[in-house]
């Protein structure tokens, strides 16, 4: 469910919120400028305008302050805190694990301060070390019990450690995260989804209908529960329900159809040819300098119902006039995805401060097409789906 784990990945990075601003600022900022001039060694004045500035997109203002800060207070949890978040926020990342690092080495039970290591790590690929940093918050129990204020966050942090281990191998530990996130919040439709996901990864149709179900309760315009519950009926062979769900999806996307006409064509006729059934997109895409150069990372996922044969993705940059002014195109491993099956792309660039933003374009074959014995093949000769 892309739309919902999109929804996941702008919870937890709720504080990047914002974008470049001119130099006429709120009468809030404003005031709280003022509070500094006049009160040029009150640390809480300093934290409050630097909060405020990086909250509303100004973040060379914040970063100038934040220097005026640590100049006062060397050791101030927030002047690196910002300055870290500020350097992910313009996609510095050297620069911010250097800040978070500080922060970590300065207060080592810092939660904030291993949290953004730990994601830092999770979205560069280096699933091993974002997991060693989610190890060392649980044993050295920085991670507090949750009161009712904010049972939410724990509940995302949660899902985030979930899929660190996930994507690291470790099945066992990354559903006991999600248990520990749904013991928190049982509706969280993030953890529910994720959860109905690895159930049909792991085959286990009965279960994930239930998660599904149960998300489709809380959010039901979504349109990726009802493709998963599709997906799960098509494989216990109960064609009817499968199709329905699939109709549900195409509500939302005429291109799903597809998967409605397909199960109506087993249910009918016992198989289908003449289409390729692949789905490939993308379910995770990262950009960020390192050093002197500019990185797009990412993860491909066949969620479609055929193999998809020879992906490969061209990854393009744009600067903020929207021209482009570079591509490469990338060969995944393994070339051809199974359903259900994803793979992770990166493609290194020489930085540029004209970078604006990247675009993934996937392609596979469509000729790799399944071949199944038919019993009304004369029917089905002059049947194409769209």
């Amino acid at each position: 469910m892309n739309t919902i784990r999109a929804i996941l990945i702008v919870i937890i990075l709720f504080l990047f919120a914002g974008c470049s601003r001119g130099k006429e600022y709120p009468s809030d900022i404003k005031e709280l400028k003022e509070k500094v001039r006049k009160e040029s060694s009150n640390i809480s004045a300093y934290t409050g305008l630097v909060k405020v500035l990086f909250e509303k997109g100004y973040y060379e203002e914040a970063s100038s302050y934040i220097k005026e800060l640590l100049q006062i207070s060397p050791d101030d949890f927030d002047g690196y805190l910002y300055s870290g978040l500020i350097s992910l926020k313009l996609k510095f990342w050297d620069e911010a694990e250097k800040y978070f690092q500080q922060l970590c080495d300065k207060f080592p039970k810092s939660l904030e301060g291993h949290y953004y290591m730990a994601l830092m790590c999770y979205e560069e690929g280096r699933y091993e070390d974002s997991v060693k940093i989610i190890e060392r918050m649980i044993t050295d129990q920085m991670i507090a019990s949750p009161s009712a204020e904010n049972s939410k966050d724990y509940v995302t942090l949660f899902a985030f450690f979930a899929w660190a281990y996930y994507y690291n191998g470790d099945m066992k530990k990354a559903y006991y995260m999600l248990d520990k996130a749904l013991e928190l919040d049982s509706s969280d439709t993030n953890a529910l989804y994720d959860y109905g996901r690895w159930l049909l990864y792991d085959r286990k149709y009965k279960k994930c209908v239930k998660y599904c179900k149960e998300v489709i309760k809380h959010v039901p315009s979504e349109v990726f529960p009802y493709v998963l519950l599709g997906k799960a009926y098509y494989h216990m062979n109960q064609l009817q329900l499968a199709e329905q769900m699939f109709s549900n999806a195409s509500r939302f996307d005429a291109k799903l159809k597809v998967f409605a006409d397909i199960a109506h064509m087993h249910d009918m006729y016992g198989g289908y040819k003449s289409v390729n059934a692949a789905w490939v997109g993308v379910l995770e895409k990262y950009e960020y300098k390192l050093g002197d150069e500019y990185c797009v990372r990412g993860i491909v996922s066949n969620s479609g119902m055929d193999v998809a044969a020879k992906v490969s993705v061209i990854v393009r940059l744009y600067d903020e006039k929207g021209s482009i002014l570079e591509q490469k195109a990338i060969e995944i491993l393994p070339r051809n995805l199974n359903p259900e099956q994803y793979a992770f792309f990166v493609a290194d660039f020489k930085y540029s401060c004209t970078i604006s933003r990247s675009e993934i374009e996937i392609n596979w074959s469509e000729k790799y097409l399944p071949q199944y014995i038919l019993n009304k093949a004369e029917d089905l000769e002059a049947f194409r789906l769209r």
